[in-house]
């Protein structure tokens, strides 16, 4: 392999940590890239380095820069804490309202791919991937790194340990909780199911690849509903949305407006309404782009999962016919590294540098520890789930073991012994519903999902933050 020009130097002359693990594509992998290159870079004035993305069998593992990771938190921390970043702050606020407001009237205008050229189908491509370079910053910044940086700055002003926990209630309804008053809408007052339908059809899309929302879930959600008496959510979940606003406006009333503390506890409690909804909106535009891509897959008679993984520049070119075999995506999607820097990207498939990059990225400690969301202690059977595709593993009673979780995750939740994660801070999907089901569960250990099989025997201390297997 000629090295002059490759990135794999850097790889090998450096130390990499596992951040994240997931079934993804390339499509979702491309959303991150220019926030983590460019917008993050030019924020805290830091250079993120090379970044690895581990593909096997479909699931991608992303590493990070060792020691990057402390740096960037670091970085981050000091530029919540500081007062002088106060200006920043109030646009990143703004920032966030705008590009959500952007992204969804973009997302819902979807043209009739089939009605274009190949020429304006390219338009339309390339347009998307544009969009949402502008918009990859938003979905970065409500990404682990921030949420644990702002939650220490704040603790670091204030000694009101009670802060944190009622900054984390919501005071607007989470997408699900609005699905669920929807199909209440639909039992007591008339909204029609085709309605409903369409306005969810995109839920849990969260990537290309992922499962598309069935009539037969939706079937199944209305009987569920009328069996829990529509009337009597719909006014629970707007009881506890109201006592929420009342805890945290008074909360408000207690610290001086205008102060540093004032303006971080503006910005959490704005990114913890939001976060779901940048997911919400997300899954929209993963659904326009996955009709897109299927008017491409059709056209130029490439499987959908298989031209998922072919890059921004090659779906450019195959739908130019520039290329015309791709016969090198199903390896690559089986077994494979894809290396980026700023501008470079290098996607490795040979096996000897494969293995070598593996032995050089191998973690000795198999110590598997997090962040305690909430406490209890529970021994079951691990069940990981990557993405909604693993939904069909799953037992009652069984520990769920995720990168991370999503709405569409949480009939299986309820019914969980305990929940473990890769990602998340005290403002995750997977913390929140935790609390709400009061279940045992861990988030933030980075590694669960490599470390834990199908089946293992573990034992979730979410006390102490830590999961032991107890079978080998």
């Amino acid at each position: 392999m000629e090295l002059s020009n490759s990135l794999l130097p850097k790889i090998f002359a450096g130390k990499f940590s596992q951040d994240y693990q997931r079934r993804m594509s390339f499509q979702k992998v491309r959303l991150f890239d220019h926030a983590i290159q460019f917008d993050f870079p030019a924020l805290l004035n830091v250079d993120l380095g090379v970044q690895l993305y581990r593909i096997k069998n479909g699931v991608i593992t992303h590493y990070f820069v060792e020691d990057l990771v402390p740096l960037l938190e670091k970085k981050l921390f000091d530029f919540f804490k500081s007062p002088n970043s106060a200006d920043k702050i109030k646009e990143l606020i703004k920032y966030l309202e705008t590009s959500l407001t952007k992204l969804d009237n973009f997302s819902i205008s979807i043209p009739i791919y089939s009605n274009l050229s190949d020429v304006d189908l390219l338009k339309e491509y390339q347009n998307f991937c544009k969009i949402e370079r502008e918009f990859s910053f938003m979905n970065q910044l409500l990404f682990l790194y921030v949420e644990n940086a702002l939650t220490k700055a704040i603790k670091s002003i204030s000694s009101n340990e009670k802060l944190l926990e009622i900054l984390s209630l919501q005071t607007e309804p989470i997408p699900l909780e609005v699905y669920y008053l929807d199909i209440c809408e639909h039992l007591l007052s008339g909204l029609s199911k085709e309605e409903l339908y369409q306005k969810y059809l995109h839920f849990g899309r969260v990537d290309v690849i992922d499962q598309k929302f069935s009539r037969k879930k939706l079937e199944h959600d209305i009987e569920d509903m009328k069996k829990k008496n529509p009337s009597l959510i719909k006014y629970q979940i707007q009881k506890k949305y109201y006592q929420n606003t009342i805890q945290v406006k008074k909360l408000f009333s207690i610290i001086p407006r205008g102060s540093h503390l004032y303006l971080l506890m503006e910005y959490f409690q704005f990114y913890s309404n939001k976060k779901e909804w940048k997911n919400f909106i997300r899954e929209k535009s993963s659904y326009k782009l996955s009709l897109l891509l299927e008017e491409i897959s059709d056209r130029k008679s490439i499987s959908f999962e298989d031209l998922s993984y072919l890059r921004e520049e090659e779906i450019c070119d195959l739908v130019q016919g520039k290329i015309s075999n791709v016969s090198e995506i199903k390896q690559r999607r089986k077994d494979s590294f894809y290396l980026i820097h700023k501008s470079q990207i290098e996607v490795i498939e040979e096996e000897i540098v494969l293995a070598q990059i593996d032995q050089h990225l191998s973690n000795k400690n198999k110590t598997i520890k997090g962040d305690v969301a909430c406490k209890g202690k529970v021994q079951g059977k691990v069940c990981i789930l990557l993405s909604n595709q693993d939904f069909h593993k799953f037992e009652d009673g069984a520990i769920i073991v995720a990168p991370t979780t999503r709405p569409d995750y949480v009939p299986l939740m309820a019914k969980s012994s305990a929940i473990v994660t890769n990602e998340g801070g005290i403002l995750s999907h997977a913390a929140i519903l935790s609390r709400e089901f009061d279940k045992p569960c861990v988030i933030g250990t980075k590694i669960a999902t490599t470390v834990l099989n199908d089946g293992d025997l573990v034992e979730v201390d979410a006390e102490e933050g830590v999961i032991r297997r107890l079978s080998d």
